[in-house]
């Protein structure tokens, strides 16, 4: 009984031991054993997936594991015979088709029966993909150094609660630093407090959205600034850091605010004059209006804006306003000056007297700038002065046919009988389309040889005596 049981055992123990050896071969990674003695005791399968090599032939060549190592590894190899703990080394493998592979070693070591090292065992684990990806990754941590030392505006990575992790040169310098000086600090005593709450109000939208936040500032010392907040994220899905980047725009700001002034000036001397402004271009088509001249001729800017210019002048001025056109066309630069009748939108005629250049616009275009004043009242008044100025002088030639005893001359009686309606200087002048000094000579040459002391006195001398009517 005691040997069936014996026997028994044993084939459950056989057993046991295949089951565990197949479980060896089956693992993804070379399980192996060496002794200083006797070379490798046992290797697993996976080793051919490692190196190329099949088990037996590590067996039947025992140094062929010492020559597939890197020659630079091959220190760190060694020194795994002399292990007195459990440990990882990383060591560059030759496949055998001679590509380079990375291998985790992690061994531990063998006691003799004296207590003395006597080899090691242990795993081998294909990491190259792994070694590959950290170089990638290494690489672009460089790449992104690189870049934030590189960049001409302020970057910075900080953590959740402030503390600065990262920066570059341009940050550093906004507040007067070196970055091995303030990294490690907390940022949030840096900022200036106007910003500090806008930010601290941004970055916890970044934690909370987990997404890019993006904003404008514009800190004590008027610069402005456009931040981006970009959060990144740990394994777990939490926001660990905070990746900011702040361009400078204050150049862009006053840029925009320039234009806006000039928007405004624009507006004031072009939109809002109380004076027609046209642009035409080579064809005659209105490239703009004001909007003071649009209303004068009864239309919104759009309704001419795109339309021949000539839409709006007299239809008997039009081939004369061709003309004049082309003709300032040719003369480029020059300022040319005409008058002609145009037609409101209601049908009303008006009288304008346009002042025109032809120059270059910003594109090169040839285009004509028109400078338009409605002078209809003008004319209209003129035109009372003179049939007035005429009534007048078909009176004083009258006056001087019957009468002349003070030998006063034709345009002295003229003023005498417009002092005696007791017109001013100005007013006389205007009428007779003299100045106000002339009509002051005339004035006192009539005094003078009427022998009258005033005004008053030669107006009623003038009148009792019929020398005016």
């Amino acid at each position: 009984m005691a040997e069936f049981l014996q026997t028994r055992q044993g084939q459950q123990l056989s057993r046991a031991d295949g089951q565990f050896e197949r479980l060896i071969h089956s693992l993804p990674y070379v399980v192996f054993r060496y002794r200083q003695a006797s070379g490798i005791e046992f290797i697993s399968e996976a080793v051919e997936r490692l190196t190329g090599y099949a088990p037996k032939e590590f067996y039947d060549d025992g140094d062929l594991a010492w020559r597939l190592v890197h020659l630079d590894d091959r220190v760190a190899f060694a020194n795994l015979a002399k292990l007195k703990a459990t440990t990882s080394t990383r060591l560059r493998w030759l496949h055998k088709d001679g590509s380079p592979r990375w291998a985790e070693v992690i061994a531990s070591p063998l006691m003799s029966e004296a207590g003395d090292v006597d080899g090691f065992e242990g795993s081998i684990r294909d990491i190259t993909m792994r070694v590959r990806a950290e170089e990638r990754v290494g690489e672009g941590a460089n790449m992104l150094r690189a870049v934030m030392s590189a960049a001409s505006d302020p970057v910075f990575v900080m953590a959740p609660d402030g503390q600065l992790l990262a920066c570059n040169d341009a940050f550093a310098n906004l507040y007067y630093y070196r970055p091995e000086k303030i990294i490690g600090t907390f940022v949030y005593d840096l900022w200036e407090p106007q910003i500090k709450t806008l930010r601290l109000r941004h970055i916890d939208e970044a934690i909370e959205t987990k997404q890019r936040v993006r904003f404008d500032e514009e800190t004590a010392r008027h610069r402005h600034f456009d931040v981006v907040i970009d959060p990144i994220l740990a394994d777990d899905g939490s926001v660990n850091q905070l990746a900011f980047f702040a361009r400078d725009i204050t150049a862009r700001k006053q840029a925009e605010e320039s234009l806006r002034s000039s928007e405004e000036r624009y507006r004031i001397l072009y939109r809002d004059n109380p004076t027609m402004y046209f642009t035409v271009d080579a064809t005659g088509t209105v490239l703009s209006v004001n909007q003071f001249g649009a209303e004068q001729l009864g239309y919104a800017p759009n309704e001419l804006i795109g339309q021949p210019v000539l839409n709006v002048f007299h239809p008997d001025d039009k081939n004369d306003v061709q003309r004049q056109l082309r003709a300032c066309i040719e003369d480029q630069g020059e300022v040319a000056h005409w008058e002609f009748r145009k037609i409101r939108k209601n049908g009303d005629v008006i009288l304008v007297e346009e002042a025109a250049r032809a120059t270059r616009g910003a594109d090169g275009e040839l285009i004509v700038l028109i400078v338009c004043e409605d002078i209809t009242e003008r004319r209209r008044t003129e035109k009372a002065l003179q049939a007035a100025r005429e009534e007048l002088e078909s009176r004083v030639e009258m006056a001087l046919a019957h009468t002349n005893p003070y030998d006063l001359t034709f345009r002295q009686l003229t003023v005498l009988h417009l002092v005696a309606q007791g017109k001013s200087d100005r007013e006389i002048g205007l009428a007779l389309g003299i100045s106000p000094l002339t009509v002051n000579t005339h004035v006192s040459r009539a005094l003078k040889k009427m022998g009258a002391s005033s005004r008053t006195e030669a107006g009623v001398r003038a009148l009792r005596e019929g020398l005016i009517r």
